[in-house]
């Protein structure tokens, strides 16, 4: 049995006149443009997802028999008011007393606060549990 060129498996013929190592750069070229776009995509999400966001970082605090006095930053867009929720925290952290701070809008992005906070317990500590715009 003689075969002819079409029945031939292992016949690299010509595949319309596209060379293998053409072929092959396209696809590494679409690849790479596939993969930037992808990373674009997800710079922007992260950029989006954060832009006017409120947080809060704790900076110390001090304590005495019955009070807390907490000391943190806020970052928040210029001229937003916020509200954090501050909350004095017992050894089984528990709350024992707690606050709403607002936060007056400034032309500044990070401002500090301090605040006082009354408590019926013997406080270990103190934080930030929320902050968000009013």
């Amino acid at each position: 049995m003689s075969s002819t060129p079409a029945d031939d498996p292992f016949d690299e013929g010509d595949d319309e006149g596209a060379s293998p190592a053409r072929s092959q750069r396209f696809w590494w070229v679409v690849g790479s443009l596939l993969v930037v776009a992808a990373t674009a995509v997800v710079v922007w999400f992260g950029i989006e997802g954060t832009r006017g966001t409120v947080t809060a970082t704790d900076v110390a605090f001090t304590r005495q028999p019955r009070q807390v006095t907490m000391v943190f930053d806020v970052d928040r867009p210029t001229g937003m008011v916020v509200t954090c929720h501050v909350k004095a925290l017992d050894k089984s952290y528990a709350t024992v007393g707690s606050v709403d701070v607002e936060v007056p809008a400034s032309t500044e992005r990070s401002t500090r606060q301090t605040v006082e906070i009354r408590t019926t317990t013997q406080a270990v500590t103190a934080t930030v549990d929320h902050c968000r715009k009013v």
